[in-house]
């Protein structure tokens, strides 16, 4: 005759609680990852978005003809004043930071006087620092947008007036 043996209800039980506890560390592993990976992503969002934002605070800088902020040896924040240039061809030109938070590119009239804004993006602070004497004269550029290290570059100041 053969022998018919089933499953005891023991052994059900601790089967059971075997797969319950590999769906458990299962899940647990993918729930993490997916919160490491979204915050991987959103970061890295940010940078980008930081690194544009000099980017374009760059091109701005390198097509002036002229720096009308004086005193930019200790460093300026662009908090507290503003970075005035002169553009060859659009004119007077300001850098400064809102109240909101956000780095602007202002248009100005020839006293001065803020005309329109152009949101270049998020910055925490933005410095400008000249280093360097005469021809070999740059400005150093520093943007902290409130995560991680700062980011920074460099600008010729060749052929611009000072």
């Amino acid at each position: 005759m053969r022998s018919t043996r089933g499953t005891t209800l023991l052994e059900l039980i601790v089967a059971s609680g075997i797969l319950l506890v590999m769906v458990f560390m299962t899940s647990t592993a993918v729930v993490s990852y997916v919160r490491a990976y979204h915050q991987y992503t959103e970061r890295g969002l940010l940078v980008r978005q930081a690194a544009k934002t000099l980017e374009v605070v760059a091109q701005h800088l390198r097509s002036m003809e002229s720096i009308e902020t004086q005193s930019l040896d200790q460093g300026l924040s662009c908090a507290q004043t503003p970075l005035v240039f002169r553009q060859r061809i659009t004119g007077l030109k300001a850098l400064a930071l809102n109240d909101k938070g956000q780095l602007e590119l202002q248009d100005l009239d020839p006293q001065g006087h803020k005309k329109g804004a152009v949101i270049l993006g998020k910055a925490r602070t933005l410095t400008v620092r000249k280093e360097g004497q005469a021809s070999l004269a740059h400005l150093h550029i520093t943007l902290d947008f409130g995560e991680g290290a700062p980011l920074e570059t460099d600008v010729a100041l060749r052929g611009v007036a000072q």
